[in-house]
């Protein structure tokens, strides 16, 4: 029996491979505008709220918020968000620049998902959607 056999009913070994090929996917889509992934969700987050608090930013995108402020901090560097203090609270505030910015990334996220779907095939890409939303809220 070789590795990929002996793994092959194991979901964390299986769940890590696709994750691994959707990450590359999404990298090579959002490359063009020198974003990660995690930096466009972070974009399409404030862009929708306006102004939302690193917190809740964290929780939307499932990160701790550490690591949320770490990227916040690039992309204020870059002058896509700004900080503001609302007393203890940190909030995150969409720029000018994201609004005139912003419709590329939703491009890249609508490019990424018709690769999805050109590689699976819209019903599968719609049922595994689902029993991942569905197993995660399981776990």
């Amino acid at each position: 029996m070789n590795f990929e056999e002996s793994f092959k009913d194991c979901l964390y070994y299986t769940t890590s491979g696709l994750y691994r090929e959707v990450t590359v996917l999404a990298e090579e889509s959002f490359a063009p505008l020198g974003l990660t992934p995690s930096y466009a969700y972070l974009l399409m987050i404030v862009y929708q709220f306006k102004e939302i608090p690193t917190a809740d930013t964290a929780r939307k995108i499932g990160l701790k918020p550490s690591t949320v402020t770490r990227l916040a901090d690039k992309m204020v560097a870059r002058g896509y968000i700004v900080r503001k203090s609302k007393g203890r609270t940190s909030l995150l505030v969409k720029t000018e620049k994201l609004d005139d910015e912003v419709g590329k990334i939703f491009a890249c996220w609508k490019k990424l998902n018709l690769k999805y779907k050109e590689i699976l095939g819209e019903k599968q890409l719609d049922r595994l959607n689902k029993l991942m939303i569905t197993s995660k809220n399981k776990l």
